[in-house]
């Protein structure tokens, strides 16, 4: 192998990104999502029918992130790439529902019914008979909750039949439903069932990126820099070198938006650059030059970015005019 391959396939290299990948800062915004999950997993059932909680989030928000990590603290088994699993420990039950694919209520259904359950009878059942069989099947196993993660995309054939699906659990179901999507997850909702969706919910939170519109945005935003900073595996890297430098966080808001989520990929794509600029070695930092290489190879093509590189001197200056937050982001589009 190469100089490079070997640096790559360093297990320097992977011990620094995965402990970079498992860095998670608790900020308000993420207490108060979990905080309303773990509410609505103590009390979402009532007497006669069933509640739905909704996590909605923009991308690289979070918000899957959250979910992940609770049920993890709650069974003790780690979420896997599994696009349907059971987790199970400590005497509890969580059905955990990936489906960043799409799927249909119906083709849903079906998939739990016979790789969860075993119910090859399911394989056979119409859309309505399935998710019949599927909450049958939840009730018998005593499942504790279910969680649909991106759930807008359980609308491909409709979004009446993601409402019918969802009110069908709400009715029948003992496990409490939560459903975790992007802000047009709510707009389709409201369209299909109106006023019920807000009837029915078990509580709805909002993951909004961070912004840096204003004074009280901005101590936010740097706060989490450097919580996350503070939790980097090197003995010093420039985003806490400088963590009091308005240019700092300026530069970093232009790379990662206020996502928390870009903001880690920002980080994992300067590590192979410390290492190249090391020669192999353990780098003691992680620089801006790193960084700076990261962005160019991972996010300079990117429209947003108008092809500016924050970390670098001749690019900041040049830097266009951008939305400093969500509202913005929504004004501009």
């Amino acid at each position: 192998m190469s100089d490079l391959e070997d640096i790559l396939n360093s297990p320097l290299v992977t011990s620094k990104l995965d402990a970079i990948r498992g860095v998670f800062v608790r900020h308000t915004k993420a207490e108060e999502a979990r905080e309303m999950l773990l509410l609505s997993l103590a009390f979402a059932r009532r007497l006669r029918e069933n509640s739905s909680t909704y996590l909605i989030g923009w991308s690289r928000c979070g918000k899957s992130e959250i979910v992940k990590r609770m049920l993890t603290e709650r069974t003790g088994r780690p979420v896997s790439k599994e696009k349907v699993q059971l987790l199970q420990g400590n005497g509890r039950r969580y059905l955990y529902v990936d489906l960043m694919g799409g799927s249909t209520p119906r083709i849903l259904a079906r998939k739990i019914n016979f790789t969860i359950f075993n119910d090859r009878h399911g394989m056979r059942l119409s859309e309505e008979e399935g998710t019949d069989a599927l909450i049958t099947n939840l009730n018998d196993h005593a499942v504790d909750a279910v969680i649909l993660d991106e759930g807008q995309n359980l609308a491909e054939d409709g979004v009446k039949k993601l409402a019918r699906f969802i009110l069908a659990f709400e009715n029948s179901c003992n496990a409490p439903l939560f459903v975790v999507g992007p802000p047009a997850l709510i707009k389709m909702m409201a369209k299909a069932e109106g006023d019920a969706m807000g009837q029915r919910s078990g509580g709805i939170k909002i993951l909004t990126p961070f912004g840096i519109a204003n004074d009280e945005q901005r101590e936010v935003h740097s706060a989490f820099v450097a919580a996350f900073s503070e939790q980097l595996p090197f003995e010093s890297n420039w985003f806490k070198d400088n963590e009091d430098d308005h240019h700092m966080l300026r530069a970093t808001f232009f790379a990662q938006r206020g996502r928390p989520g870009r903001h880690s990929l920002l980080v994992e794509a300067a590590v192979p650059h410390a290492f190249m600029r090391t020669g192999g070695a353990e780098p003691k930092e992680l620089t801006k030059e790193d960084i700076a290489a990261g962005f160019d190879r991972v996010f300079l093509s990117q429209a947003i970015m108008h092809g500016r590189n924050p970390f670098r001197d001749e690019d900041y200056v040049r830097l266009p005019p951008f939305p400093l937050s969500v509202e913005q982001e929504a004004t501009s589009l």
